[in-house]
């Protein structure tokens, strides 16, 4: 008997690229980017976010969500930029984005920082 769990390939793709140093000080900046890509030749309604997951474990927004149209085979490709708070706890923090294609597909990417 096999027990694995094979899903489809996603629809669209989402990518999270660190653009800076993986480590960044409390009051820095840490800065990341994005590649969202239709897999497919077809337009596809897809619902992007992008959030944090904190040292204790709690998810806070950073980006969307947002649902946007992409054309078959679009990418979409964003540089963003998040202040670090002076007294943001220190720990790893994993900044994960996320494409989801209601009821038909979901895809997520994980980048991890370490706040010191």
């Amino acid at each position: 008997i096999n027990n694995s769990l094979n899903l489809p390939a996603p629809l669209v793709t989402f990518d999270v690229i660190p653009a800076g140093a993986a480590t960044v000080p409390r009051g820095g900046t840490a800065t990341y980017n994005i590649h969202v890509t239709n897999q497919t030749g077809v337009s596809q309604v897809v619902t992007l976010s992008v959030v944090a997951q904190l040292p204790n474990g709690r998810e806070v927004p950073l980006n969307g969500p947002v649902t946007v149209t992409m054309s078959g085979g679009q990418i979409i490709s964003l540089g963003y930029s998040k202040p670090v708070p002076a007294n943001a706890p220190v720990g790893d923090y994993t900044i994960f984005g996320r494409a989801e294609v209601t009821s038909q597909s979901y895809d997520e990417d994980a980048a991890v920082y370490a706040i010191y």
